[in-house]
C-alpha cells in the first residue's frame, strides 16, 4: 500500500533533525499507523494533521536521547585517551629510568618466577587429582590405623594383605574396591634388560578410577586369574617410546619379570593411576604376583602385607559411614590375630591425594612452607619497589607540582605511579616465565625425581597464576606511592618548601624498610632451622658407611629361582668381582640398610632365658652375610669380630654376631660375646662379636636387635638381595663390574649396580630441599632488604644535604656524621629484626614435624641470625653515611 499523503516539509526538516536511523524508524511506524487510519475511513486531512502532531511529539525525546548517545561516546572516547596518557606517562617514566626499571623487572622475574615453579609443584602435588579419574573425591585411600604390640604409638599402615583388601569387598558401603602394587621389575633379557616401573594391580582398578584405553582394551576379571594367559597394558609414554606409537603394538609379547605378557591396550597420556609416579606396564595381580611373590600363599596369609588398597564409596554413604563399617569388617577378620602383630586398629579412608594424606612424602610436606617462602619473598620485592617508588615521587616533585598547576588531576598522576608500576610488574612477569620454565625442571630433578610431570603440570594454569600474581604485584607495588601522588601543595613543592610532606613520606618508607627487615628475618630463620637440621642428619651415626659402596643386584633368566639358585648365582658373582682392579672388600647379604630387611624373633632362643626381650620396632633383625660384610658395608665392630671367610663354610663351627643393642638387652650386665644363640632349633651359634648398632630405614628410628650369621649356614631359604663392594670409586667400577659378570655368569638376566648412597640419600631429601630453597630464598630476601636500606638511606641523606651541611658547618666531625647516618640505618634494621625474631618464635614451631634433631626455637639460629642481619644493615648504611660525611657545608649555605 501507498504511504499516505503526508506533509513533505515536515518529513524532510524531521529527518534532517535526527539521525538517518532514527528518522527511518519512526517515519515507518508512522506511515504504517497512518495507512491503517486512512483504511479506516478517516478523511486526508485528519491523518495528516494526526501524522504532523506525532512528529513534533517524537522530535524532542528522539533529540534527548541522541545527545546523551553523543555524551557517552564522547566521555568513553575521553575516558580511553586519558587512559591511554596514563599508560604513556607510565611507560616515559620506565623509558627516562631504565637502569631503576631494568633492576625491578629482575627482582620482579625472580619473585614472580619462583612463585609460579612452587605454584607448579604445589599445583601437582596438592590440588589436582591424579589424571584421568573420574568423580576423585569419592575415590579413598584405605589405610589402617594401628597400635603395634608392645609399643604406646599408633602407626598408619599404608599397606595391607589380600585377605584385608578381599574383607572389604564384602562390604555394601563401596562401590568397588582394588588392590595394587607398585614396583620396578626388569624388561628384556640380555644386555637390552632394563628396569621399568611397574604395577601391578586388581581387574577393579581401571574400572573404579574410570579410565579407558587409548588403544585396544583394558585386563579384566577373566584375566585376573592364576590359570590366565598373562596379559599386560602399556603405559602412554612406554608405547610411545618403545612401539613408536603404532597400532600393531597390540599383540605382541613383552617379557616382564620372569614371564612373557601378551599386550591388549594402552592407557591414555598421563595416566599413572593412583601415584604420581610414572608406569610403564600394567600387569594382573594375580599372574603377576603368583611370579613376583614366589607362588599364591599371599592370596590367604594374613600377615603377607604387600599390597595398597583404594575404594570408590557407594552412593549416598560419607566417609564416617564407609570407615566404621570396614574398622568393624577389619576387626572381625583379624579377630583371632589380636594382640599377635597389632591392637585397636582403625582403617582410615583418606584422600586420594597422596599429599594431603597421613602417609604424604617428607618433601611434598615441605612444599607449602616454601610456596609461602615465595610468597613473602615476592612481598619484600614489592614493599622494595614501593620505596623505590615513593623515592621517585619525591625526586619528582617539582615537576608533579608543575604538572598540578597546569591542570594535571590527581587521578591522573595516581594512575600514572600505578601504570608504572603494573608495567614493571607485568614485563618482569613475562620475564618470569623463563624462570619458571627453568626452575620448574629443576626443582622437579632435585626434589621430585619419581614424580610424573608429563601431562601432570598444567602449563595454563601456572600461567595464569604467574599472570594474576604479576598484575597483583603491580598493584600492590603502585599503592602507596600513589596515595602519596600529588598529595602536596604544588605551591610549597614549587617554593622548594614541601618538606612537611616528606617527612610524612619518609616515615612511610622507614615502615616499608622495616617490614622488609622482618620478613628477611624470618626467612632466615627457616633458613638457619633447615640447614641446621641437614647437618644433624647427616650427623646421625648410621651404624654403617654407605660413602664408597657399590651395590650389585642381580636377577636371573627362566622361572622363578629358588634360594639355593639364587645363592648360587651371587657367589659366583662373589669370586668374579673379588680378583677385579679397584675393589677393596666385597661381599654378598640377605638384607641391606635402607633396601630390605628380615624381622624373625620367634624363631629365636638362648639357654637360661625363657623369652627374648622385645623392642617397639619388633624383630629380632637377620641378616646372612659371606665373609667380609663389614668391612665392605663399613659396619663397625666393637667388640670381638666380624664374620670370616673361614666361618662360611657348611662343616665350619657356626658363628654369629649381634648389634650392641641386642647386647645389652638380652645380656644385660654381662659379656655377650661367647654366648650361644640357637636359631630354629640348629646348633647353638657362639657369639663371636659385637657390632655397632645401623639403621634399617629411617634415621630417626627407635632401636631394634639385629644379628648376623654366616651365608652357609642361613636357618631359612632366603636368597641374597644384593653384592656390596667397597672401591674408591664405585661410579668408575660400575660398568667394569656390570661388564664382567655378564660375560662370565650363565643364566644372569640382569646386573644392575647403583651406589649405596643412591639409596641412602632419599631420607635426606626433605631437609635437602628445605636447606637449599629456604638458604636461596632468604639470601634473596637478605640482598632485597640490603638494597632497600640503602636506597632509602642515599635518598634521605639527599633530601637532608641541608641539614648534614649546617651540622658540619657548626662542627660536626667526619665520624659523628657517620654514626649519625648508620645509627639511623641500624635503628630501623634492628627494629625490623627485633619484630622478625618475634614473629619467627611464634609460627616457627609449626615447622616441628619438618626438622630434625633441632628445636623450632633454636636459640643459635636466632642469634646468628639477628646478627647476620645487623651486620649486613651497617655495611648498607656505610656507602651513604661516607657520603653524608663528606658534604661540603659552603657549597650548602650557598645553595641556600
Amino acid at each position: 500500500m501507498s504511504r499516505p499523503v503526508a506533509p513533505r516539509l515536515s518529513r524532510w526538516l524531521f529527518s534532517r533533525l535526527v539521525s538517518d536511523d532514527a528518522a527511518e524508524f519512526v517515519i515507518g511506524d508512522l506511515d504504517e499507523q497512518a495507512a491503517a487510519r486512512a483504511r479506516s475511513g478517516e478523511s486526508g486531512w485528519r491523518t495528516r494533521a494526526w501524522y504532523r502532531g506525532q512528529l513534533a511529539r517524537s522530535l524532542p525525546h528522539i533529540l534527548v536521547g541522541g545527545v546523551r548517545a553523543r555524551r557517552a561516546r564522547v566521555s568513553r572516547t575521553s575516558r580511553l585517551a586519558t587512559a591511554g596518557r596514563v599508560i604513556r606517562d607510565g611507560a616515559s617514566n620506565l623509558v627516562r629510568s631504565p637502569g631503576r626499571a631494568l633492576a625491578v623487572i629482575a627482582v620482579m622475574a625472580l619473585g614472580v618466577g619462583a612463585n609460579a615453579t612452587m605454584f607448579g609443584a604445589l599445583d601437582r602435588l596438592f590440588l589436582r587429582p591424579p589424571a584421568h579419574v573420574e568423580d576423585p573425591d569419592a575415590v579413598r585411600r584405605v589405610f589402617v590405623d594401628i597400635r603395634r604390640l608392645n609399643s604406646p604409638e599408633r602407626v598408619v599402615q599404608a599397606t595391607q594383605t589380600y585377605p584385608d583388601y578381599r574383607d572389604l569387598t564384602e562390604i555394601d558401603v563401596f562401590e568397588s574396591v582394588a588392590a595394587y602394587e607398585f614396583r620396578h621389575l626388569t624388561e628384556g633379557t640380555g644386555e637390552a634388560a632394563q628396569r621399568i616401573p611397574t604395577t601391578i594391580a586388581t581387574a577393579s582398578f581401571f574400572e573404579l578410577l574410570g579410565v579407558r584405553p587409548v588403544l585396544g582394551r583394558l585386563f579384566d576379571e577373566t584375566d585376573d586369574d592364576f590359570a590366565a594367559e598373562p596379559v599386560a597394558v602399556l603405559g602412554h609414554g612406554f608405547w610411545q617410546r618403545r612401539f613408536g606409537g603404532r597400532d600393531d603394538a597390540i599383540g605382541q609379547t613383552l617379557h616382564v619379570g620372569d614371564r612373557t605378557y601378551t599386550i591388549v591396550g594402552v592407557t591414555p597420556p598421563g595416566f599413572t593411576g593412583v601415584d604420581l609416579a610414572a608406569v610403564d606396564v600394567w600387569l594382573p595381580l594375580h599372574p603377576a604376583g603368583m611370579v613376583e611373590e614366589g607362588g599364591t600363599e599371599w592370596v590367604e596369609a594374613r600377615g603377607w602385607y604387600w599390597i595398597q588398597t583404594i575404594a570408590r564409596l557407594a552412593p549416598g554413604v560419607s566417609i564416617e559411614q564407609a570407615a566404621a563399617a570396614a574398622t568393624l569388617a577389619h576387626r572381625n577378620a583379624r579377630a583371632e590375630r589380636a594382640g599377635y602383630v597389632e591392637r585397636d586398629p582403625a582403617v582410615l579412608l583418606e584422600s586420594l591425594i597422596l599429599a594431603r594424606t597421613t602417609k604424604a612424602s617428607a618433601e611434598a610436606r615441605v612444599v607449602p612452607w616454601v610456596m609461602g617462602v615465595a610468597l613473602m619473598v615476592l612481598l619484600l620485592t614489592c614493599a622494595n619497589v614501593a620505596n623505590l617508588l615513593l623515592a621517585s615521587g619525591l625526586r619528582r616533585q617539582r615537576a608533579t607540582a608543575v604538572r598540578t598547576a597546569l591542570g594535571a588531576s590527581r587521578a591522573r598522576l595516581v594512575g600514572t605511579v600505578v601504570a608504572e608500576a603494573t608495567l614493571m610488574a607485568l614485563l618482569g612477569g613475562i620475564a618470569a616465565v623463563l624462570v619458571a620454565v627453568w626452575g620448574g625442571d629443576v626443582l622437579r630433578a632435585i626434589a621430585f625425581p619419581g614424580v610424573e610431570w608429563a601431562g601432570g603440570a598444567d602449563a595454563v594454569r601456572i600461567l595464569l597464576f604467574g599472570g594474576g600474581l604479576a598484575l597483583a604485584a603491580g598493584l600492590l607495588m603502585g599503592i602507596l606511592p600513589a596515595t602519596s601522588a600529588g598529595g602536596g601543595d604544588p605551591a610549597a613543592a614549587l617554593h622548594g618548601s614541601g618538606r612537611a610532606s616528606t617527612r610524612g613520606r619518609s616515615r612511610l618508607r622507614a615502615g616499608l624498610l622495616v617490614a622488609q627487615a622482618a620478613i628477611s628475618v624470618m626467612l632466615l630463620i627457616g633458613t638457619g632451622l633447615f640447614v641446621r637440621s641437614l647437618a644433624a642428619a647427616r650427623a646421625v651415626d648410621l651404624g654403617f658407611e654407605p660413602e664408597g659402596v657399590l651395590l650389585v643386584t642381580l636377577q636371573q633368566t627362566g622361572p622363578y629361582p629358588g634360594g639355593e639358585e639364587m645363592t648360587d648365582l651371587y657367589r659366583r658373582s662373589l669370586a668374579e668381582v673379588e680378583s677385579t682392579p679397584g675393589v677393596l672388600a666385597s661381599a654378598v647379604a640377605t638384607t641391606v640398610p635402607f633396601h630390605n630387611t628380615r624381622g624373625i624373633g620367634s624363631d629365636l632362643r638362648v639357654p637360661g632365658l625363657d623369652s627374648l626381650p622385645v623392642t617397639e620396632a619388633g624383630g629380632a633383625y637377620i641378616n646372612a652375610v659371606t665373609g667380609g660384610y663389614f668391612e665392605a658395608s663399613g659396619t663397625r665392630i666393637v667388640r670381638g669380630r666380624g664374620i670370616r671367610s673361614t666361618d662360611d663354610a657348611v662343616t665350619a663351627p657356626r658363628v654369629a654376631v649381634v648389634n650392641e643393642t641386642m647386647a645389652r638387652l638380652v645380656w644385660p650386665g654381662s659379656d655377650a660375646i661367647g654366648e650361644c644363640l640357637i636359631i630354629r632349633e640348629a646348633p647353638c651359634a657362639t657369639i663371636v662379636g659385637i657390632a655397632a648398632d645401623s639403621r634399617r630405614y629411617e634415621l630417626d628410628e627407635s632401636e631394634s636387635m639385629q644379628y648376623y650369621v654366616p651365608l652357609a649356614h642361613s636357618p631359612y631359604p632366603w636368597p641374597p638381595r644384593a653384592l656390596l663392594i667397597r672401591t674408591a670409586d664405585p661410579v668408575g667400577l660400575a660398568p667394569v663390574v656390570q661388564r664382567t659378570l655378564n660375560e662370565s655368569l650363565a643364566g644372569v638376566r640382569l646386573v644392575g649396580t647403583s651406589p649405596f648412597r643412591e639409596a641412602v640419600d632419599p631420607t635426606f631429601r626433605s631437609w635437602q630441599l628445605g636447606a637449599t630453597l629456604f638458604s636461596t630464598f632468604g639470601l634473596l630476601a637478605l640482598l632485597v632488604a640490603s638494597v632497600g636500606l640503602y636506597s632509602v638511606l642515599a635518598f634521605d641523606i639527599a633530601d637532608r644535604r641541608r641539614e648534614m651541611g649546617l651540622r658540619a658547618a657548626l662542627g660536626a666531625t667526619h665520624g659523628r656524621l657517620m654514626r649519625l647516618v648508620v645509627g639511623d640505618g641500624l635503628r630501623l634494621a634492628g627494629l625490623g629484626v627485633a619484630i622478625g625474631v618475634g614473629a619467627g618464635v611464634l609460627l616457627a614451631p609449626f615447622a616441628r614435624d619438618l626438622l630434625f634433631g633441632v628445636s623450632p626455637r633454636d636459640p643459635w639460629v636466632m642469634a646468628a641470625v639477628a646478627i647476620a642481619m645487623l651486620s649486613v644493615s651497617a655495611v648498607a648504611c656505610w656507602l651513604p653515611a661516607w657520603r653524608a660525611s663528606r658534604v661540603d657545608p659552603n657549597e650548602t649555605l650557598r645553595a641556600e
